[in-house]
């Protein structure tokens, strides 16, 4: 087989797989958005979805027409993807502690009380 026709399948690939989770990222983002709690994050996961499925149609583009205008696009589009994701991950790991922390000294609180 040409290697040719295996990157671009790869590409296209890819290209699909992104578009697919941006428009999931998308769909989440606004049933978040539905309430008041959800809706910063909401927000956020429209935009990460906005980003992914602009890189899937640009590695969709590239893979077509091999405009490498179109793959630096994808790439910086994927590298933005990935690097929110980043930081709403460190986010959500912090605000899990958080609450842990606060849990357990409302019970260590309540239980010096008794």
């Amino acid at each position: 087989m040409d290697n040719n026709y295996i990157e671009k399948n790869t590409i296209s690939s890819l290209g699909n797989d992104a578009k697919t989770v941006g428009l999931l990222s998308i769909i989440v983002g606004a049933f978040n958005c539905i309430t008041i709690f959800g809706l910063i994050n909401g927000i956020i996961q429209i935009i990460v979805g906005l980003k992914a499925k602009a890189a899937g149609e640009n590695f969709s583009n590239f893979a077509t027409t091999d405009d490498e205008m179109a793959e630096r696009f994808a790439l910086e589009n994927l590298g933005s993807y990935f690097r929110i994701t980043k930081i709403l991950i460190i986010i959500a790991l912090c605000m899990i502690a958080l609450v842990f922390i606060l849990f357990v000294g409302g019970i260590a609180t309540l239980s010096s009380l008794r």
